[in-house]
């Protein structure tokens, strides 16, 4: 129940709705809002950057919707498979990176730090596990 919001479990799949975030392979995006916002981070790499563009998104007033009509096919893994090791502290260390863009405050700069070393033990482990289980 925790992550139940990140993971969505109870959202429905067959309704139009308004999401904070859809998968960013699946992105439709009117030109009016790249004018107005830009394209994605680049920093960021191949993760986190569609997260922090829609936040973007609707930090610049206009909404990220889920449209149950589209059908997109995403070969998940595609370009992560083959060096998952590396994705996976990759994929920390944007997650990192995105947490420190949005906050900025004096009280959440200590929490920012702790959870940073936590997600890079963390990377460290499951990259190392992986790299366990396909030796």
């Amino acid at each position: 129940k925790i992550f139940s919001r990140w993971k969505m479990g109870w959202f429905d799949h067959v309704t139009e709705s308004e999401v904070d975030q859809p998968m960013g392979a699946a992105l439709m995006v009117r030109r009016e809002v790249v004018d107005k916002i830009g394209l994605f981070d680049e920093s960021f790499g191949i993760f986190f950057n569609d997260v922090d563009y829609c936040r973007r998104v609707i930090e610049a007033g206009y909404k990220n919707l889920y449209y149950p009509e589209a059908v997109i096919e995403h070969f998940v893994g595609g370009s992560t498979r083959k060096r998952k090791a590396r994705m996976i502290l990759e994929s920390h260390r944007a997650m990192f990176k995105y947490f420190e863009k949005y906050n900025k405050s004096v009280w959440g700069m200590p929490i920012l730090y702790f959870w940073g070393m936590v997600l890079f033990i963390s990377a460290f482990i499951r990259a190392g596990c992986n790299k366990l289980t396909r030796s």
